[in-house]
């Protein structure tokens, strides 16, 4: 994976619509996509389901535009429920054609919260309908916003622990059950992390956690102490303690754009400074 030092933020992503994964195969409908999709969505395509855990580590995509194709079959369905269960904060917009088997399918998975939005082909207009679906998911998923921030930063090896941590950095988490959910041993997680000069697992949770809550305070005049108690934390002191622990800022510090963007920018730094020192040398400090 190529790597940069500096990573859109969650801010710079929402002056346009960001990267729209499309899952199309054929030729037609593809071009269709990218004729609705202006200059500020992004349009990858890609064949099948099962690359998509890759994709969304390589590509931080806003959102997943799958294809139902005809004669869906019970593994096809049984695939896009367990992507959903691997990647719950992934937004998935299914495109289905106008016949009442596709119909019936995509409101059953509607109704179970599997899928965030359906477009029915040649019957809704493409171009207000993908536009109007990642205007609404990229202000509401903030698992990937953390994903974001950190992606030059994700080993590929490390992909799933990534996600793991973000879809569990809503609220107080045991490392243990993060390596679980990520179907990896935590002495593999080390292992590849000191590889790579990264952080232990601890502190790479420690910023998921800040990363959402900064996310938090930046978008909205909720106080600390709700704040706090939203993100599961004893109290406002025991979250203004580890933010500062964690960035050397105050929870004041960190309001509005330019104070996430701060927070955003030092967890690079962190990671970036702990790949230069080598090794893992500061494992033994990394403590959340």
């Amino acid at each position: 994976m190529r790597r940069t030092d500096r990573m859109p933020l969650a801010h710079d992503a929402h002056e346009d619509h960001g990267t729209l994964l499309a899952v199309i195969r054929h030729g037609p409908d593809r071009r269709a996509i990218a004729a609705a999709t202006g200059p500020d969505v992004r349009v990858i395509f890609c064949d099948d389901i099962a690359d998509i855990p890759r994709q969304v580590v390589v590509r931080q995509p806003a959102a997943v535009l799958m294809e139902l194709p005809d004669g869906t079959d019970e593994a096809r369905l049984a695939a896009i429920v367990d992507l959903h269960r691997r990647l719950p904060s992934l937004p998935l917009c299914l495109y289905v054609a106008y016949t009442a088997a596709d119909v019936r399918i995509a409101a059953h998975l509607a109704c179970r919260g599997v899928v965030s939005g359906v477009v029915v082909r040649r019957v809704d207009p493409l171009a207000v309908a993908i536009r109007e679906f990642l205007h609404r998911v990229t202000t509401s998923h903030d698992e990937l916003e953390v994903l974001r921030v950190l992606a030059a930063y994700i080993p590929p090896t490390l992909g799933r622990f990534f996600v793991a941590c973000a879809n569990a950095s809503g609220g107080p988490a045991s490392i243990e059950d993060i390596a679980r959910t990520a179907g990896l041993s935590l002495r593999t997680i080390e292992w590849h992390l000191q590889l790579h000069g990264l952080p232990t697992p601890q502190r790479v949770f420690g910023w998921c956690r800040v990363l959402r809550v900064a996310r938090r305070l930046a978008r909205s005049e909720a106080s600390v102490k709700q704040v706090a108690a939203e993100f599961g934390y004893p109290s406002a002191i025991a979250l203004a303690r580890h933010l500062k622990r964690q960035t050397g800022l105050t929870p004041k510090a960190v309001r509005g754009v330019a104070g996430y963007r701060r927070v955003a920018q030092r967890a690079i730094e962190a990671f970036r400074g702990n790949r230069r020192m080598g090794d893992g040398s500061s494992a033994s400090s990394d403590t959340d």
